[in-house]
């Protein structure tokens, strides 16, 4: 008799979900468990999808991600964190984190709060970006909704922005993002001005909040060595092999390869052919991206694209035995790769084989490098082949080679 295999259990997500219990037509929110060694539950108030149950639902998933820990209204703590609300006895719904600086009311008839400028920016707007933006821009409007979710927009000022910022600060993001998400939050209320949901001194004022230039920053991406790379690659599958190294000679993000359709390739000569992208990570600003390949990518390409119909993915996963999927069926090959799916393989094989970490995106900074440093590279040339709209984003990716200045020293020095 056949031995049963093993099935994986996926990842939980580190999000909280909007759980709906269809029997009592009631919200929850199911935590992980954390410090306390135990699964909690929290049941909202108000049927499911209510605002009330929504508006709690919010506020929760804020001081999670905020916190990463359960709120103390559902462990029933006493020692909170600094800042953050304790509820009476009885009382369900938690109340704002902070009392409103401009005005003590609470929105009146008539009156947008934050929580519904959010709410009408996500039903109209937010298709307009791409997936990364359009993640960041929810946890932007997560933590500035558990902050001031309930306060009238037109009441929200350079102080109550500074507090929200706070919650980036706490939740351990770097300089950089913090700004970004600033921004963002801005933008929202650029949007609400423009449909003039309340006067344009609220946008106005709120860029008076100036940037921070001092605190914790991103660190460099380095690109991963050509050894570590040969090592980790042949311990990956033949699928897996043809789609790094596709990347490691075009220099193409990863998720620009992992929807490549065999339509979507054009023969320009025997040598060289191009995918042109649509929909790319700056797509919404008008720039144009053309990923090119050269030999060594052609080689390959030309190899996955046989026999294949016009509308079949070129790079696909390899066939999986051990895992069961949401229907209760057997995973076979031929399905998309995906982010987590390449960054998973590369840290088993790294770990198992004892090879230094990396992820994908270090392939491409390795590209930027080499060809940055080749005979007759160049700045702008790197910026053509990485697709970039700046010449300050591609200095990021081409890291001089210090060979020549070690050579120059040991003459010179």
């Amino acid at each position: 008799m056949k031995a049963a295999t093993k099935v994986r259990r996926s990842q939980k997500s580190k999000q909280l979900k909007y759980g709906h219990h269809k029997a009592r037509n009631k919200g929850f929110i199911s935590y992980p468990k954390g410090r306390h060694h135990k699964r909690y539950q929290e049941w909202l108030p108000g049927p499911h999808n209510s605002p009330e149950s929504l508006e709690a639902f919010e506020h929760s998933l804020g001081y999670y991600l905020s916190h990463g820990d359960v709120p103390p209204w559902v462990l029933g703590d006493e020692a909170t964190p600094p800042g953050v609300y304790t509820l009476p006895a009885g009382q369900q719904t938690p109340p704002p984190a902070k009392p409103p600086a401009r005005t003590t009311a609470a929105a009146g008839d008539g009156e947008m709060t934050v929580a519904e400028l959010c709410e009408k920016f996500s039903r109209r707007r937010l298709k307009e970006f791409c997936h990364s933006e359009r993640c960041l821009y929810k946890v932007a409007m997560r933590r500035l909704c558990h902050e001031v979710g309930r306060r009238p927009a037109a009441s929200i000022g350079v102080e109550e922005l500074e507090d929200v910022r706070e919650l980036f600060k706490d939740a351990g993001n770097c300089l950089r993002t913090i700004n970004g998400q600033i921004t963002r939050i801005r933008a929202i209320f650029d949007y609400g001005v423009a449909r003039k949901y309340f006067p344009a001194y609220v946008a106005r004022d709120l860029k008076a909040l100036p940037r921070l230039t001092k605190g914790r920053v991103n660190k460099a991406i380095k690109p991963v060595p050509e050894d570590v790379f040969q090592q980790t690659r042949q311990h990956m599958p033949a699928e897996a092999q043809d789609l790094v190294d596709v990347l490691w000679h075009s220099g193409a993000r990863s998720g620009e390869l992992f929807k490549l359709r065999v339509e979507d390739l054009q023969p320009q000569s025997g040598k060289l052919w191009t995918y042109e992208l649509e929909e790319h990570k700056t797509s919404m600003y008008g720039h144009e991206r053309v990923i090119f390949f050269g030999p060594e990518s052609v080689a390959i390409l030309r190899r996955l694209i046989k026999g294949k119909k016009p509308s079949e993915l070129v790079f696909t996963r390899p066939p999986q035995t051990d895992y069961r999927n949401k229907t209760g069926r057997w995973k076979t090959g031929g399905t998309a790769w995906s982010r987590d799916a390449l960054g998973k393989l590369i840290s088993r094989i790294c770990k198992a084989h004892e090879i230094p970490r990396w992820h994908p995106h270090q392939i491409r900074h390795a590209f930027g490098t080499r060809l940055y440093n080749a005979p007759g590279g160049s700045i702008a040339g790197t910026q053509a082949l990485l697709g970039h709209a700046r010449a300050t984003t591609t200095s990021r990716y081409a890291k001089a080679d210090t060979s020549v200045a070690e050579r120059l020293a040991k003459h010179l020095g």
